[in-house]
């Protein structure tokens, strides 16, 4: 009989062992699966932090390319701006060029009817002279042969009408 009252605590002590190990095995699980909560809170909030990152990186990325695309558009538009400026001045030098050879052309057809016109009125200045000889040839030689021809002119010569 004493054997089965060591017999009896001993299974008493051995169911209480075992559900001893059991609720250690159990609390070994929760404190396991409370880690396990708890790096996966910290992955998730790592990943958040992550994801955070990466949307404002991609945000700043986003403004850079915007900001690189506006500088672009802005250069471009100085360019064309240049561009336009400069045919412009390509024009205007080109018409001037133009104009300048029209005004050359239009001022030596001046010079040459100036030294037309020049020429011809020497010619007729020269006709003049050698008509203006001819006649005071004619008129002097006559008073040279003849001076009696020559009148005085008097101021009562006026008055009567001689």
């Amino acid at each position: 009989m004493l054997e089965k009252e060591v017999q009896v605590p001993d299974q008493i002590n051995d169911s209480a062992q075992i559900q001893l190990q059991r609720d250690q095995l159990q609390l070994q699980r929760d404190q396991l699966q409370l880690q396990r909560d708890q790096l996966q809170m910290q992955r998730d909030q790592f990943q958040q932090q992550l994801q955070i990152q990466r949307d404002q990186l991609q945000l700043q990325r986003d403004q850079f390319q915007q900001q690189l695309q506006i500088q672009r558009d802005q250069l471009q538009l100085q360019r064309d701006q240049f561009q336009q400026q400069l045919q412009i001045q390509r024009d205007q030098q080109s018409n001037s060029q133009s104009q300048n050879r029209e005004m050359i052309q239009v001022i030596s057809s001046f010079h040459e009817t100036i030294r037309d016109e020049r020429d011809q009125h020497r010619d007729e200045l020269n006709v003049l002279h050698a008509r203006i000889e001819r006649l005071n040839q004619q008129i002097l030689i006559p008073l040279i042969e003849n001076p009696r021809l020559i009148r005085p002119i008097t101021s009562q010569n006026d008055m009567n009408g001689h």
